[in-house]
């Protein structure tokens, strides 16, 4: 008879315990079984991190997930994953990134065990509202600044008025801009300065009334004070 069937092959799909069972047979028809367990463990290959990439504004945050598969390709129960983070901001042991500075691709990553991968993350500035103030005053000599206020409070503010930084003295109308000035937020607003004119009072020296005539043709005035 043959004997080719003595080797073969078994091919498993996915990890467990196996029970491979052989049977022998001769021409006159008896027979003979033998039986073995075998037990397929799981070997961690890939670890997959998702999203594949991130972009999010400061103080926004964003949550990683990472998935460890077998050779089988089906995921592994429960692995002990680690979470770190090249800058940008910190990241919890769960995989929530939370961003602080702007800038970037900066690297989130997961490792377990001698597996590790790792995502691109772009912070980028948040957006904040910029509000002006002091924008009506009345000329009496003295520079007249605009002010500016942020939300969030405190962030630095450039003002210029018609491009210049320098706060006009003046009577006029003048474009305000004012631009925050911080690399981890964005914001501006713009506006119009009015100086407005102020009425003088010109009190006159020894003014007296005259009546015209040839004979007094010219006479002088000399003004005591102006005041406005």
């Amino acid at each position: 008879g043959s004997n080719a069937a003595k080797n073969t092959t078994a091919t498993f799909g996915s990890a467990g315990a196996y029970t491979l069972t052989a049977t022998g047979s001769d021409v006159p028809g008896l027979t003979a079984a033998n039986s073995t367990t075998v037990t397929v463990t799981a070997t961690a290959t890939p670890l997959t991190v998702s999203p594949a990439s991130a972009t999010l504004a400061v103080n926004a945050s964003a949550a990683f997930s990472a998935v460890v598969a077998d050779q089988f390709g089906g995921a592994v129960s429960g692995p002990a994953i680690t979470w770190a983070t090249t800058g940008g901001g910190s990241i919890s042991t769960g995989g929530l990134f939370s961003a602080t500075t702007a800038g970037g691709p900066y690297q989130v990553s997961a490792t377990s065990g001698s597996l590790s991968s790792g995502v691109p993350v772009t912070v980028t500035s948040a957006a904040v509202a910029v509000t002006l103030g002091n924008l009506a005053a009345t000329y009496n000599g003295t520079p007249k600044a605009a002010s500016a206020t942020t939300t969030p409070a405190g962030l630095a503010v450039n003002i210029t008025y018609d491009g210049s930084s320098t706060a006009p003295t003046n009577a006029g109308t003048y474009a305000v801009v004012a631009t925050v000035s911080d690399a981890n937020y964005s914001g501006s607003a713009s506006g119009s300065l009015v100086i407005t004119r102020v009425a003088l009072t010109i009190t006159w020296s020894g003014a007296t009334d005259y009546i015209w005539n040839t004979a007094t043709s010219n006479w002088s005035l000399a003004a005591a004070g102006v005041s406005y």
